[in-house]
């Protein structure tokens, strides 16, 4: 069912790039960019949705891998920025010393904790008039942090 929902986006995705890549005005760059975002923003959800499916059924495989969860990080937050800054937030991150360069586990586990922390008080904030600053983390020993605030 996986490759049935995600086969068409990627070509979707693929098209996108090629288009990207063409001779564009700066209006027309503007909407492949939006383009590229939403079909990203969709291809999240899509996965989301198989991952809780897989995580029902018991049948959720985590990876144990070398990875660098400082770079892991700041992809995350990347994806996360944008969604912030369209809702007029800013958010930013600070990792702290105290993570070592490289771990093993599942970096796509750790992208999808940090892409939904990060990712729901943005929308969370869509609707908002009054959009205080936050400070995800208790900054007695920070770990990992994020905070966001009206730009």
């Amino acid at each position: 069912m996986a490759h049935e929902i995600r086969t068409p986006l990627h070509q979707v995705t693929g098209f996108i790039d090629l288009l990207h890549d063409t001779d564009l005005n700066e209006e027309q760059q503007s909407f492949v960019k939006v383009l590229k975002s939403s079909a990203q923003g969709l291809m999240t959800v899509i996965n989301d949705v198989l991952d809780y499916s897989k995580l029902e059924a018991g049948k959720m495989k985590f990876e144990s891998i070398p990875y660098e969860p400082r770079s892991v990080l700041e992809e995350s937050m990347e994806a996360s920025r944008a969604i912030c800054e369209d809702t007029d937030l800013y958010l930013n991150s600070n990792c702290s010393k105290m993570i070592p360069s490289q771990v093993m586990g599942d970096p796509n586990r750790s992208r999808q904790v940090v892409r939904i922390s990060t990712g729901i008080p943005g929308k969370l904030m869509e609707n908002c008039t009054d959009k205080p600053a936050r400070q995800l983390s208790d900054n007695t020993n920070d770990v990992a942090s994020a905070s966001t605030q009206k730009g």
